[in-house]
């Protein structure tokens, strides 16, 4: 993010400086991404870690970058508001509200918004730490800065129920910069931990939340630590990856750090990149290895390493859409659509069922339980029309299934209701 623009950026770097940061583009259905650099010339590495689906309830909606706080004078963001507030001091805390304009109808209290933050010239070595409105201080950072500097990193941040995230400085007096690049919903693959939480501290003296992975000293040159992330803090056991912030402190030597699933073999790329002393952050999206664990490598020297979990991701589950109407074409605001599976894991003594209710267009989404074979039916009888149902075969005969594909949307299912 640029310190004295107006525009978002996703990286900033000063000569001969390297470093990484994770960023989440939307592609829009086209066939690539963008990079744009604004001064000089510059050597580009880009590494994929993962992507969000696009399907009936998608797991990440976004577009271009829109700067929702700017507290430095005579700044500008989307909407002219949370402009020009103000350095925020030590031990100071403000917030992103996102009740203001079309957010109001778009973001809503539990959704993880994924965030842009930019540390801008504090006056002092210091961190923030990104967390839900209205809730306690985790032990958490989520972006590590050096007096006089410009840092970026990636944030991922649960609403709170006021519609707000909040930020705490530390140290210093320092400006920050938000931009809002994209949202999660609450009902998508990936879930935010109600605070973000440490799972490993490297430093003696330091603590983690729940003491484990705590004070096991720097990590050596070509050194790896295996992390435990599942089944600790509230990330369960069939979590399939997570969202962290990776701190490197003060290595003894120029250096990079690569975070991957644990047990498997070290992939070709960086998720820190640093010099001798520094203090740097990065978010980063990782897939757990087969026994809930990541692993974190170091190239060069003796480095301290700090691990905070934001979110964790689920498998995808497949999706089951349409809309329910009368015999003339109109909605049917308010019908409740039931899919009803009687196949694996479910028995035809207690199947498994799925409801959704019809919005103001007579729409509706589900997300089934598992790939299978499902009945769908809607609640006719409720509104005075005779019940209806769907299969595989158009027909409106109860018991016709239709098959919902692996980790994918099927339909639309549209059931036609009569008098």
């Amino acid at each position: 993010m640029e310190a004295l623009g107006d525009e978002s950026s996703n990286l900033n770097l000063s000569v001969g400086q390297v470093a990484a940061n994770l960023v989440v583009v939307p592609t829009n259905q086209m066939p690539g991404i963008s990079v744009y650099n604004d001064q000089g010339w510059v050597n580009v590495a880009m590494d994929i870690v993962g992507y969000y689906r696009y399907a009936t309830i998608d797991d990440f909606y976004g577009g271009s970058p829109l700067r929702v706080l700017d507290s430095r004078p005579g700044s500008t963001t989307f909407d002219g508001l949370q402009t020009g507030t103000g350095k925020i001091g030590p031990g100071g805390v403000t917030s992103v509200n996102f009740d203001r304009g079309f957010l109001a109808s778009w973001v809503s209290p539990g959704d993880v918004v994924v965030l842009n933050v930019t540390s801008v010239w504090p006056s002092a070595a210091t961190f923030l730490t990104v967390y839900p409105g209205g809730t306690t201080r985790p032990l958490t950072s989520s972006l590590n800065s050096p007096a006089a500097a410009n840092v970026p990193n990636l944030v991922f941040a649960r609403v709170g129920a006021d519609l707000t995230v909040s930020i705490y400085n530390d140290k210093g007096y320092d400006d920050v910069v938000v931009d809002l690049l994209g949202l999660v919903p609450s009902w998508g693959t990936m879930t935010s931990l109600a605070s973000p939480k440490r799972f490993l501290e490297t430093r003696p003296g330091q603590r983690t939340d729940d003491m484990i992975a705590a004070g096991g000293g720097k990590i050596g040159p070509h050194g790896v630590r295996s992390v435990q992330i599942a089944g600790r803090l509230g990330v369960p056991a069939n979590a399939v990856a997570v969202a962290i912030n990776v701190t490197a402190v003060a290595p003894s030597s120029f250096t990079f750090l690569a975070a991957y699933p644990g047990g498997m073999t070290r992939p070709t790329v960086s998720t820190v990149n640093l010099n001798v002393g520094e203090v740097r952050p990065n978010a980063a999206v990782v897939p757990l290895g087969p026994t809930g664990t990541i692993d974190v490598y170091n190239e060069l020297g003796f480095v301290d390493v700090v691990i905070d979990v934001t979110a964790w991701y689920d498998r995808s589950k497949p999706s089951i859409f349409g809309s329910v109407t009368d015999s003339a074409g109109a909605p049917i605001p308010g019908a409740v659509v039931t899919a009803t599976s009687t196949e694996y894991p479910y028995s035809a003594a207690a199947p498994g069922t799925v409801t959704a209710t019809a919005n103001a267009a007579g729409a509706y989404q589900i997300l089934a339980s598992n790939p299978n074979l499902w009945v769908v039916c809607s609640d006719g009888p409720t509104h005075n029309y005779v019940l209806g149902c769907f299969g595989v075969d158009g027909t409106t005969t109860p018991g016709d299934v239709v098959g919902v594909p692996s980790y994918a949307r099927t339909g639309p299912v549209n059931l036609t209701l009569h008098k």
